[in-house]
């Protein structure tokens, strides 16, 4: 998951099919797919020494900081049973790592935010703007109102703190601004 940050760039792909690995190798390093020989538009994604060798002494931590981002999600899940908060559903197909904890409140998300604030309770709105209203892709001629459901999800969504210094206090902050259902 993207819990697992190096201190620059760094990063790790893991698939069982060998066109996508082949494919993946010659994007990282400029698109070359033998020496000289660019097939592809590609990036300098080649790690170095040093980001290698922190990621692989945080490799060991990864699984007790998915296990604590796991519970920490639980208690929000449980704190916020009976409110008007709406959460993401977990898939019965796959593990989430909780890089991020979104949770969406009814009414006025800006209000929400000023609230928790003034309660030492930090909150992030990630994605405040479409990527397809970005003006980076303002040639695939996206106009607002094009992906209505992505659009409300960045006017309306938040991430909450997942630290264990907080998570407790937070969600009970959230549960009582939300209200009842």
């Amino acid at each position: 998951g993207k819990n697992l940050g190096a201190y620059g760039e760094g990063g790790a792909l893991t698939t069982n099919d060998d066109e996508v690995a082949k494919l993946a190798r010659a994007l990282r390093s400029h698109g070359e797919t033998t020496r000289y020989l660019h097939k592809y538009v590609g990036y300098n994604y080649r790690m170095d020494g040093i980001q290698a060798a922190v990621l692989n002494v945080k490799l060991r931590h990864l699984d007790e900081w998915t296990s604590k981002r796991q519970r920490f999600s639980a208690l929000y899940r449980e704190t916020l049973a009976d409110t008007r908060v709406t959460l993401p559903e977990d898939s019965p197909e796959a593990e989430c790592v909780y890089h991020l904890f979104v949770a969406y409140v009814a009414g006025s998300r800006d209000e929400v935010r000023k609230d928790l604030e003034e309660r030492g309770v930090q909150t992030a709105v990630h994605y405040p703007r479409p990527v397809h209203l970005q003006q980076a892709f303002a040639e695939f001629g996206y106009k607002e109102g094009s992906l209505p459901h992505t659009e409300w999800a960045c006017q309306t969504v938040m991430s909450m703190p997942l630290y264990p210094e907080i998570v407790k206090y937070a969600a009970s902050c959230l549960a009582e601004i939300a209200g009842n259902s």
